[in-house]
């Protein structure tokens, strides 16, 4: 049996109400969706971070997409922008990386 080990991961994630659809966006992913509720938007918002997270490590892709994206190796950890809507709400999207993968994230900033 092979061990493994996981490490929490906590990215910010926002929800908006936009007309009668509440959208959940995860700006430092560029991860989107959409729901008639806003607990919804926020389930659905963590299951498509982990679904990108899933692809990523299967392909072995992680560290690049992380950069495609803006992350960076060096400096300090900025802020990812926070959506256009002035009524944005926050909130942590707590997420569980494979160890292995989580160096990834440690060694990236965005």
């Amino acid at each position: 049996m092979t061990e493994t080990m996981t490490v929490q991961i906590k990215l910010r994630g926002f929800v908006y109400l936009d007309g009668d659809q509440w959208v959940a966006v995860c700006p430092s992913l560029c991860v989107a969706t959409q729901a008639d509720a806003e607990q919804e938007a926020r389930a659905g918002l963590s299951e498509a971070v982990e679904l990108w997270l899933e692809s990523c490590i299967e392909r072995g892709t992680l560290e690049a997409a992380l950069v495609s994206l803006g992350w960076t190796k060096t400096g300090a950890p900025t802020q990812a922008a926070k959506p256009q809507k002035e009524t944005a709400e926050e909130f942590l999207l707590h997420l569980m990386v494979p160890a292995y993968q989580a160096a990834a994230f440690a060694e990236c900033r965005i």
